[in-house]
């Protein structure tokens, strides 16, 4: 049964998982959830386009009620002004994913190789490590520096390298 109270230490330190909810004085649609295993959850109803949605704003004691309700009034803030939280979220996620796709590796790494190895089953695995092997140079580098220009001075260099270790070697 969910309880009418101001959100506080106290108050969510007092919740038992039968009292599941515990509804915010202060701010409006910002409320604690307690799980039957006594896990506190801080989220925000809100109305978006004429849909009620909700907002995880964090957990207890990852954050304090004081945090959680500063959360909810920015989020609300943010509603008023027309900007959907979930989108946020989704933006900020998608931000971080490209921040952790900068270096050729991290993408092979976290995007490219899982996708390669269930396109090609059966050689996948062997071509990713012969990329990885024959481009060492590569793969520290910003996605963003490897252009057409770079890759054909390193093919070109290669050529060479091994034109030279041919005429070197003994008959």
């Amino acid at each position: 049964m969910a309880i009418k109270k101001k959100i506080t230490n106290s108050s969510i330190n007092a919740l038992k998982p039968e009292d599941k909810r515990l509804n915010d004085t202060e701010v409006s649609g910002f409320h604690a959830r307690i799980s039957p295993k006594r896990r506190v959850t801080y989220f925000l109803y809100y109305r978006h386009n004429g849909r009620q949605q909700n907002v995880k704003l964090g957990t207890h004691p990852e954050i304090t009620p004081a945090q959680a309700r500063d959360a909810a009034k920015m989020a609300s803030a943010s509603i008023v002004q027309g900007v959907d939280p979930h989108e946020n979220k989704k933006e900020l996620k998608a931000q971080e994913k490209l921040a952790r796709l900068t270096t050729l590796q991290a993408f092979i790494e976290l995007e490219f190789e899982k996708w390669y190895i269930a396109k090609y089953p059966k050689t996948g695995e062997r071509e990713l490590k012969n990329l990885k092997v024959n481009f060492p140079t590569l793969l520290p580098m910003q996605l963003r520096d490897i252009n057409a220009s770079l890759l054909e001075k390193l093919r070109t260099e290669m050529l060479n390298q091994k034109r030279s270790n041919r005429h070197s070697a003994p008959n």
